[in-house]
């Protein structure tokens, strides 16, 4: 399916996906700029607009935003550095930070894990929900996002998805022990 943006209103406020439209880094940007304080959700699936792409995004959106959900599905995006995620969730203006992060079908890997348990044990605040389904991700990955959200300093995840991804028995006990310590998880 060959899809074009689509915009839907609720609250107030709208969602812009765009799917299966190959965009440039400036193109990532320049829509997530134009659209950040009108729309509560923003979804790139299949766009192909890779790490370059996802850093544009986030600097878009570093500080007049209302955005809520973030979706990239499917955009070989490989390594997600602190200060991308920091920016994520420093809150805007108006007070409002990504609170869902959905990242599946990328290639985050063992090594965009780590980057990420990094940034997640230092900012995110807001961050409730993440997918990082079908990214590659093995037990080094697993154990260091499990590490991570273990920490005080994490944000406090109601729900987290790793399915489909090559973790191995060790890296599942040690998500199983975090799921079995936290508060948030569901």
């Amino acid at each position: 399916e060959d899809a074009i943006g689509e915009m839907r209103r609720d609250n107030g406020l709208g969602a812009l996906r765009l799917h299966k439209r190959r965009v440039s880094t400036a193109e990532c940007a320049f829509v997530a700029s134009a659209a950040s304080s009108r729309i509560y959700a923003l979804e790139f699936r299949d766009s192909a607009c890779g790490d370059e792409g996802f850093a544009g995004i986030i600097g878009a959106l570093r500080s007049d935003t209302t955005i809520e959900h973030l979706s990239l599905q499917g955009n070989n995006i490989k390594l997600i550095s602190a200060c991308a995620l920091e920016a994520l969730a420093t809150p805007s203006p108006w007070g409002m930070a990504v609170q869902w992060l959905a990242l599946p079908f990328n290639y985050i890997a063992d090594a965009g894990a780590k980057a990420l348990s990094e940034a997640l044990t230092h900012s995110c605040g807001a961050l409730t929900s993440l997918d990082l389904s079908y990214n590659l991700i093995q037990c080094e990955g697993a154990t260091a996002l499990a590490h991570a959200l273990s920490s005080p300093t994490a944000p406090p995840l109601t729900d987290l998805e790793l399915h489909n991804n090559y973790i191995s028995n060790e890296g599942a006990a040690a998500l199983a022990r975090l799921v079995h310590r936290s508060t948030t998880l569901r």
